[in-house]
């Protein structure tokens, strides 16, 4: 019987015992928005969109992490890195498209020059 109070006030401990902080998804969730940032996100609407939820997404969870809401903050952190990766995406493709767009005009500039 003391064995079985033992063994569930161990496991009862164990149950509610607090996560880890996650501070090596909260570190690649800044490098994520970093890098949204440093391609210019906040010119495209949509992906400027996706990088301001990340950015909150990424406060909400800090606070949520000085508050030991470690499991709460764990899932804003991935909504964070989410949202900040589509930004990236999103970004990206705008400036595939514009680059794109610029290398047809030269195109066109050609083909009417030997015309």
């Amino acid at each position: 019987m003391l064995f079985r109070s033992v063994a569930s006030v161990a496991l009862l401990t164990a149950a509610c015992a607090s996560t880890p902080a996650p501070k090596e998804l909260s570190t690649n969730t800044a490098a994520s928005i970093r890098s949204a940032e440093e391609l210019s996100a906040e010119n495209n609407p949509e992906a400027a969109l996706h990088l301001e939820l990340a950015r909150r997404n990424y406060a909400d969870a800090k606070e949520l992490m000085d508050k030991d809401k470690n499991d709460a903050a764990r899932m804003k952190l991935e909504r964070a890195e989410s949202d900040a990766e589509l930004a990236i995406v999103l970004a990206k493709a705008d400036r595939a498209r514009s680059e794109a767009s610029e290398e047809l005009q030269k195109v066109r500039k050609l083909k009417k020059e030997m015309r």
